[in-house]
C-alpha cells in the first residue's frame, strides 16, 4: 500500500503556451535566474494565487517558470530588474513519462 504519495509533472510542456507546465525550471533561456513570483520588483504586473492553479499559490510557484497570464509565447519568469524572460521548456514526447508518482519508499513512472 502506497502512503504519502504525490503526483508531479515531468519537466516538459504539452502545449505551446505551457499553461499546464508545473516543473521546476527556474532559469530563463538566456540563462538568467528567475525571481520569486511573490517577490517581484515594483512595477511588474500584479500576480495572485488564482493565477497559479497547479501550484496553489504565488508563494508555492517559487521562482519557477510559469505562464500565469496565458502568454502565447509560453512559460516565462521575471529577472531581478523586472524584465520578462521566456524559458526554454521542451515538449513532452508521446512516449515520455509525464507524471511521476512519488512515494517515500519508491518512485514509479506512469507512461501516458
Amino acid at each position: 500500500m502506497l502512503q504519502q504519495s504525490h503526483l508531479i509533472s515531468a519537466d516538459c510542456k504539452q502545449t505551446s503556451a505551457g499553461l499546464e507546465y508545473d516543473g521546476r525550471l527556474s532559469v530563463s533561456s538566456a540563462g538568467t535566474v528567475c525571481e520569486r513570483w511573490d517577490q517581484l520588483p515594483v512595477g511588474v504586473e500584479v500576480v495572485n494565487d488564482d493565477m497559479f492553479p497547479h501550484d496553489g499559490s504565488v508563494s508555492a510557484a517559487s521562482n519557477y517558470c510559469r505562464n500565469p497570464t496565458n502568454d502565447t509565447t509560453g512559460p516565462f519568469c521575471y529577472d531581478s530588474q523586472g524584465q520578462k524572460r521566456y524559458c526554454d521548456i521542451k515538449f513532452c514526447s508521446s512516449g515520455e513519462s509525464r507524471m511521476v508518482l512519488l512515494n517515500m519508499a519508491e518512485v514509479t513512472q506512469i507512461h501516458i
